[in-house]
């Protein structure tokens, strides 16, 4: 039986990693103040809750070895696992700016740190930058590096697509014409990297970057990241702050959300006019009515049923795949298993 990942290895690894940036910043010329505030919006915004991305690299990375992993490579795994988070990061950081968000991982987000401000949109841009300078100076030596930059900057484009995407659906007023093909494509776009990044990743590592490993790697774990956007938009309107460490703003903010599209299906037109008069109006009262209306529907049900349908579909695409350019089947389905496990 394969041995779990000491949580704490990784991060004493992200402690470091963290801690030795600014000199690598320093080096290039940056100034010091600037180098170890960008260290410090990577520690603040990094997810070192549960490891869930580094979880799911690590797993991926040693069932497509097929062995235990090297202590060199259980150390570049660690320093890939990072790099997600400082990414994470920089997506963290725009994405609350945009949403007018109060809380992440219960407590103030970035943006409204006292020192922090309007700098937050350049932190944000910073991480984004920094993240490309690391990996150059982690990987450049490395024959995978090209497949690892290609990884980046190709969910960096979707990443940014998909916020815009977001942006050009809440601007529009409160339209119970949202349909679930929109939310999905949403879903994919925003939030398809979540899984496939640190998956593609470990792809290019261990030199199995061919080009149908990663076709196939992508179209099976976008989807899950979809869900994992799913569960978000579910937990904006069902969760609590001392559970999700978030206040929602979905409501307030006129998100095309999965729980808000699934109750315009389940409404009847009266029901539709009540969703519209309060939802995306900005202000708590009105957020109020509407999240007590949608919690008062067989949301929860549908879900269960939605995350239950899709892990199945992808399980059966999984025993599908072309493995003949040395993907596996148990690296995929232990990226099913960690969302499971590791990302509810």
């Amino acid at each position: 039986m394969a041995r779990s990942f000491d949580l704490d290895k990784i991060a004493a690894s992200f402690a470091q990693l963290a801690s030795e940036s600014p000199k690598i910043f320093q080096n290039m010329g940056i100034p010091s103040p600037v180098a170890t505030r960008m260290e410090r919006a990577i520690v603040y915004t990094s997810n070192t809750r549960r490891f869930a991305r580094a979880l799911t690299l690590l797993n991926f990375g040693r069932e497509l070895a097929g062995r235990e992993l090297t202590q060199q490579e259980v150390a570049d795994l660690h320093s890939l696992s990072w790099l997600v988070e400082v990414y994470s990061g920089s997506a963290i950081i725009s994405d609350d700016l945009m949403d007018n968000s109060t809380n992440r991982r219960g407590r103030p987000c970035w943006h409204l740190l006292p020192e922090t401000g309007q700098r937050a949109t350049n932190d944000a841009s910073l991480l984004r930058s920094a993240v490309f300078i690391l990996l150059n100076h982690l990987f450049g030596h490395l024959p995978c590096y090209g497949g690892l930059l290609d990884s980046f900057l190709t969910n960096s484009f979707f990443l940014d697509a998909g916020q815009d995407y977001d942006a050009w659906l809440s601007n529009e007023n409160f339209s119970t014409s949202w349909t679930h093909e929109q939310c999905e494509r949403l879903g994919i776009i925003k939030s398809g990297w979540v899984l496939t990044l640190p998956a593609l990743l470990a792809l290019h590592y261990f030199g199995l970057g061919a080009e149908i490993n990663v076709t196939q790697t992508t179209e099976i774990l976008d989807p899950l990241g979809r869900l994992y956007q799913v569960r978000n938009d579910y937990d904006d309107i069902f969760g609590h702050l001392e559970e999700v460490g978030r206040v929602g703003t979905d409501i307030q903010e006129n998100k095309c959300s999965w729980a808000i599209v699934e109750a315009l299906r389940i409404c009847n037109e009266e029901q539709r006019q009540e969703l519209q008069q309060n939802v995306g109006k900005g202000d708590k009262d009105s957020a109020a009515k509407a999240q007590e209306f949608i919690r008062s529907l067989p949301i929860t049900a549908r879900f269960q049923e939605e995350e239950r349908s899709c892990v199945a579909q992808l399980r059966g695409k999984v025993e599908e795949i072309d493995d003949s350019q040395g993907l596996k089947k148990s690296a995929l389905y232990s990226v099913i298993s960690c969302y499971l496990r590791e990302f509810l």
